[in-house]
């Protein structure tokens, strides 16, 4: 059967991915039928069930989960941004840096505490997947000493035109970028280049294998001809390894150089070079190695982008077969682009929601300037301590961002999550049936259909306050952002929320508005509430206040009386479909809340006020309301101590639904029914059950 490696590492990413879920019995009985359907059918899923099988047993003979320690000491097994998984002879640990960007290699030695990771909202990336697929205990760094592979600086860095950017490209070290160099690379869809993808190293082992040339010709003319023929391909693999170590062995380093020495030994061997069997194999070296590398952004999009451009750039590039040579060149430029988007959107509309409209026109640009020129200029002027050349790499690299900063054109915003984005890695890889592929692409992207119910969700968002009212008149209101971040605005979109028509802030503080930017930023918004305007010092809400009414957004302030605090002042919205209401306090204090218990009915679900701090839910509240459902919204571990107790008993005679044991909880009523449910990741809305009938209609 053609390219048997490919199925085999199909199989073993599946068995990686869940082997922890699974027993190692599952692994040897997918083994032992690998075997048997060998024997009995060429199929591919002899091949798949025999991956499998690997890749199950191959998680489990993991060292187990390492008890919590104070202090660890080992080397940087893999590198993520900020976070790193340290090897030391007991095991495997997932540290978080405060900034320093662990490299491949190092040595690091670290003071740590236990890590709570941030909690997912419904349909997000699984953040912390590797960690638990690596039994890797989650700790934060609090101190570190570590003997850093630091790349050489370079001298003449300050006269640079382009510094930051170059460095990166050369060593993998994006720490010097400034966040609109970064914005810049995002909007055009050229992020890849500052990633050390298999480009760079295809570059480098090009190198290589053209030095490896020019020095075998002299072994020709001496007579050592096959001495000769083999110089190019050592040269080229000693290139690529030597740029790898450089940058930090990245999974789309280790991949690409995995490929470039399965290619050079097939050449020298006579045998065809199949890119599947290569990538397959690159794959399963990967995979063996490191199990947990399956969950990981860089062994997805790397992989991903590589498979499609195998399969898809072919059925694009036949469209330019018999047009003339700059048009063909032009044509299968793009359609390389286009191939490597197909193959990566299913994490692009997954975990980042970006796709810029520009990005085939601008790697157009991009492509052959920093890989044809930039880098090559780079490397061999380090290499060669040759100030000229990386002078000329670094103008190639100014005349690019000049580039890139006139192609931002701005950017599509697909939002799926783990349904959807299987739905396109599917389609992803029917490059034979283009129109089925097309089908599914667009089921995928298919916005969720809204419900004809009342549904008034609580995001699990930390420890911060939020809710999401959706009426069943299609209306959309949003009280309150959480703390900063995206992760909220990412929801939004994966729910199908485009279009917000209020969005109130129930008091400035961070823990309730940080969220809101992003959200004003990027989707529709209809009006703006707020208590009160910003104050000189706060300038994260001036900012917010700032993009509101940049943006045309009508701002009203609601009022609040002076002398009051924040807190006291905040706003409290209330919201009714026929017999059931629900009561959304933010932070108000005790005086806020008996003035509210002298105004408020019985409610169906009351979100208790201040995240359920020892001084809230005054009594006059809690007799006033008499809830069903009490939510109370904080964070695992937070350093106030919320809930506490004290609060948690006032409410005793409803039911209480707690954010940081349950998660997001959502509320779902047709104006008669109320009904509750909690997001389990893995198992989607699971129903709650309430301890009490609803209160009789007013």
């Amino acid at each position: 059967m053609r390219a048997p490696m490919a199925w085999i590492a199909v199989g073993l990413a599946g068995g990686s991915a869940v082997w922890i879920d699974v027993g190692w019995q599952v692994g040897l009985a997918a083994l032992l039928s690998g075997v048997l359907l060998r024997v009995f059918t060429a199929h591919p899923t002899s091949w798949i069930a025999f991956g499998v099988g690997i890749g199950v047993c191959n998680g489990h003979l993991q060292q187990p989960m390492l008890p919590a320690t104070p202090h660890i000491a080992g080397r940087v097994h893999a590198a993520s941004g900020r976070h790193a998984m340290v090897a030391s002879d007991a095991g495997k640990y997932w540290v978080k840096t405060a900034a320093h960007r662990p490299v491949v290699g190092e040595w690091m030695s670290a003071r740590v505490a236990p890590l709570n990771p941030a909690p997912e909202l419904p349909g997000a990336w699984p953040a912390h997947r590797r960690a638990t697929l690596a039994n890797a205990p989650q700790l934060r760094a609090r101190e570190w000493v570590s003997a850093a592979i630091a790349p050489p600086a370079d001298p003449a860095s300050n006269r640079r035109r382009r510094p930051a950017v170059l460095r990166a490209l050369l060593t993998g070290d994006r720490t010097g970028l400034s966040e609109q160099t970064k914005a810049i690379f995002r909007n055009t869809g050229t992020t890849h280049l500052l990633a050390i993808s298999g480009l760079h190293v295809g570059v480098a082992a090009t190198f290589g294998a053209a030095v490896g040339w020019v020095s075998g010709r002299p072994l020709v003319l001496a007579g050592w001809v096959h001495l000769a023929r083999i110089m190019p391909h050592l040269f080229g693999m000693a290139a690529a390894v030597y740029y790898a170590q450089r940058v930090g062995w990245p999974v789309s380093t280790q991949r690409a150089v995995c490929m470039v020495g399965a290619a050079a030994v097939a050449t020298l061997a006579g045998r065809r070079v199949d890119p599947w069997q290569v990538v397959g194999l690159a794959a399963v070296a990967i995979l063996i190695r490191d199990p947990s590398a399956v969950a990981s952004l860089g062994f997805i999009l790397s992989f991903g982008a590589v498979v499609a451009l195998i399969g898809w750039t072919p059925v694009f590039a036949a469209r330019f077969g018999s047009t003339p040579r700059p048009v063909r060149w032009i044509g299968q430029s793009l359609a390389a682009t286009l191939s490597a988007t197909i193959g990566t959107l299913p994490i692009l509309a997954w975990a980042f929601q970006q796709v810029a409209l520009s990005a085939p026109v601008a790697n157009l640009v991009a492509v052959p300037l920093i890989a044809g020129i930039a880098v090559p200029l780079g490397l061999l002027g380090t290499v060669t301590d040759s100030d000229g050349l990386v002078e000329a790499a670094d103008i190639t690299v100014d005349g690019v961002m000049r580039a890139l900063s006139a192609l931002q054109w701005g950017a599509v915003h697909p939002a799926v999550g783990p349904a959807g984005a299987a739905l396109l890695g599917a389609g992803a890889v029917m490059f034979r049936t283009p129109r089925l592929a097309l089908l599914i692409g667009l089921v995928a992207l298919t916005p969720p259909q809204r419900s004809t119910d009342t549904v008034v969700t609580f995001p699990d968002i930390g420890q911060g306050g939020a809710a999401l009212i959706e009426f069943s008149n299609g209306q959309t209101w949003l009280v309150d952002g959480g703390p900063p971040g995206r992760r909220l605005l990412h929801w939004l979109r994966r729910r199908g929320v485009r279009t917000i028509d209020l969005v109130v802030i129930s008091h400035p503080d961070a823990d309730h508005f940080g969220g809101l930017a992003p959200v004003l930023s990027e989707l529709r918004i209809g009006q703006l509430w707020a208590p009160r305007r910003p104050r000189p010092t706060e300038d994260r809400f001036h900012d917010l206040w700032r993009d509101a009414h940049q943006r045309r957004i009508p701002c009203r302030v609601i009022g609040t009386p002076a002398g009051v605090s924040d807190n006291e002042g905040g706003i409290v919205v209330t919201v009714r479909d026929g017999r059931h209401s629900f009561l959304i306090s933010g932070d108000i204090g005790q005086t806020t809340e008996q003035r509210v218990a002298k105004h408020v009915a019985p409610v169906s679900v009351v979100q208790v006020p201040h995240h359920g701090s020892k001084h809230s839910s005054s009594p006059e509240l809690v007799a006033a309301t008499r809830p069903i459902w009490a939510v109370i919204q904080s964070g695992r571990g937070n350093r106030y101590g919320h809930p506490h107790p004290a609060a948690v008993e006032r409410w005793k005679d409803a039911a209480i639904a707690q954010t940081q044991l349950l998660g997001t909880v959502q509320f779902r009523t047709d104006g008669i029914r109320l009904g509750a449910a909690h997001w389990v990741n893995g198992r989607g809305w699971v129903p709650l059950e309430r301890t009490r009938e609803p209160p009789p209609d007013p």
